[in-house]
């Protein structure tokens, strides 16, 4: 199942939200196999990796601004890797920023909106988790997700460290089709 809407902020955004990746391998692996930031590919991530990662049954989210090639993406995927009284929580991976870049608003601000209203309205889970990507740089890494509402936290799996965030309600209005769209997990 494929979810895609739009959200206004300054500008209009759409969404896509790939609920069952196996039924749109190819698409993805297209858009996910050829993420590039500053003429690298993001996490040196190609096709054949992302071919991997489809069979792990994550969800895929792709967002851009209306009208423009600027691009935010990553996966998601519903576990317990803190090991919180068996609270499954919802972990963003591979994002990236790709494209051109254009948009007043990052559309990496409204990727983590599109998947915190997902996961409070359909998962009923209200904290976003990630690892940001060990290496050079890493600071400036965690400031940036600090600036989108993260802060690091304890997670025993985490061999380095995990971010949070709690998700609120979002006074932001997002597409009939993500309202009307069935629990799938």
């Amino acid at each position: 199942m494929k979810i895609s809407g739009s959200v206004k902020y300054q500008k209009t955004y759409l969404y896509t939200i790939y609920l069952s990746p196996e039924e749109h391998r190819e698409e993805l692996v297209r858009i996910f196999g050829n993420r590039w930031h500053n003429d690298k590919r993001c996490f040196n991530m190609d096709e054949k990796d992302i071919e991997n990662d489809i069979n792990r049954l994550y969800i895929f989210i792709v967002v851009h601004e209306k009208n423009t090639e600027d691009y935010a993406s990553s996966y998601m995927s519903i576990e317990d890797r803190c090991f919180r009284e068996d609270r499954a929580q919802v972990w963003i991976w591979a994002l990236c920023r790709h494209g051109v870049k254009s948009s007043i608003i990052s559309p990496v601000k409204v990727l983590f909106d599109v998947i915190g209203q997902y996961a409070l309205e359909k998962l009923k889970k209200n904290y976003l988790y990630l690892f940001p990507e060990p290496g050079e740089g890493i600071e400036k890494l965690k400031a940036v997700y600090r600036n989108y509402g993260f802060s690091e936290t304890y997670c025993p799996y985490a061999q380095e460290y995990a971010m949070a965030k709690k998700i609120k309600r979002n006074k932001i209005s997002f597409s009939k089709t993500m309202r009307k769209t069935r629990r799938h997990f």
